[in-house]
C-alpha cells in the first residue's frame, strides 16, 4: 500500500514535489488548507503516515509559526528536503503573451517573479495557492489569465509553460537549512525508498530543541503583535 502524506496546498504544489522527492512518486498526498491541518492529520495514524511542512524560505526567511506548531505536536522530524523553487508562467493551450491580461498566484510566488512581471502591464491577482491558480485557469478555460506555478501543476492540469523559470534566481549558502521539513509521529522511523528502516538520531537533544522552539515561538508572537518594531 502506498504511503499517504499530508501536505499544505493542492495537487501540483511544491509541497507535493517535496513529498515525491523524499518518499517517491507513488506517494499519495492528503491536501490540507493550512499547516495546522497538516499537523493534525499527520498526528493521526489512521489518517496518514505523516506530513511535510516548510520551515524556511530563501526570500521570506524562517516560517516561525510552523516551528510553534511542531513544538506543540506529538510529531518528530525524521528527514529534510532541499527543494529549489522554479516558477513558471502557465496558460491554456494556444494562449500567447499578448492575450494575457491577468496573472494569478500566491503572493510569495508573485514576489519571486517581480523581475519578469515588471516587463508587462498585467494585473496581478494574489490567490491562496500556486497550484490552485493553475487548476482554476484550466477549469475555466481562461484565455486572458495566466498562473504562476510549478512544472508539475502544468502537467496535472494540461497547461502550457509559456515562460519557464521566471523566478529571481536564489543562490543558497552551503549551510542553508533544508526546506521543507518532513514530519512523522514520535515512534516512527525514517524509511528511504529501497532501503531498510533506520531510527532517526536528532542532531541536538530534545530539551535543547524544545528550548529553541520556545524562543522562536516568542519571536513569532512579537512580530505578529508589533510588526513595526522590525
Amino acid at each position: 500500500m502506498n504511503k499517504r502524506i499530508c501536505i499544505q496546498g493542492f495537487e501540483g504544489s511544491f509541497h507535493q514535489m517535496a513529498a515525491w522527492e523524499f518518499f517517491g512518486k507513488a506517494t499519495g498526498v492528503i491536501c490540507c488548507a493550512s499547516f495546522k491541518d497538516v499537523v493534525k492529520l499527520a498526528s493521526d495514524r489512521k489518517q496518514s503516515e505523516g506530513g511535510i511542512m516548510a520551515i524556511e524560505n530563501s526570500i521570506a526567511g524562517s516560517i516561525l509559526p510552523n516551528y510553534s506548531l511542531l513544538m506543540k505536536s506529538n510529531l518528530r522530524i525524521v528527514g529534510e528536503v532541499y527543494l529549489q523553487i522554479k516558477q513558471n508562467l502557465l496558460v491554456n493551450p494556444g494562449v500567447t503573451l499578448t492575450d494575457i491580461k491577468e496573472v494569478h498566484s500566491h503572493h510569495m510566488a508573485i514576489q519571486q517573479c517581480f523581475g519578469f512581471l515588471d516587463k508587462y502591464n498585467w494585473r496581478l491577482v494574489e490567490t491562496e495557492d500556486t497550484a490552485l491558480s493553475a487548476k482554476h485557469i484550466h477549469q475555466h478555460r481562461s484565455k486572458h489569465i495566466a498562473a504562476i506555478a510549478s512544472k508539475l501543476a502544468a502537467e496535472l492540469y494540461q497547461l502550457d509553460i509559456l515562460a519557464p523559470n521566471i523566478h529571481i534566481p536564489i543562490h543558497l549558502r552551503d549551510d542553508a537549512p533544508a526546506t521543507p521539513i518532513l514530519t512523522r509521529r514520535r515512534s516512527a522511523t525514517s524509511v528511504m525508498p529501497g532501503g531498510p528502516a533506520v531510527p532517526v538520531n536528532p542532531r541536538i537533544d530534545e530539551t535543547t530543541y524544545e528550548d529553541i522552539l520556545r524562543i522562536l515561538e516568542g519571536m513569532s508572537l512579537v512580530i505578529e503583535r508589533s510588526p513595526k518594531v522590525f
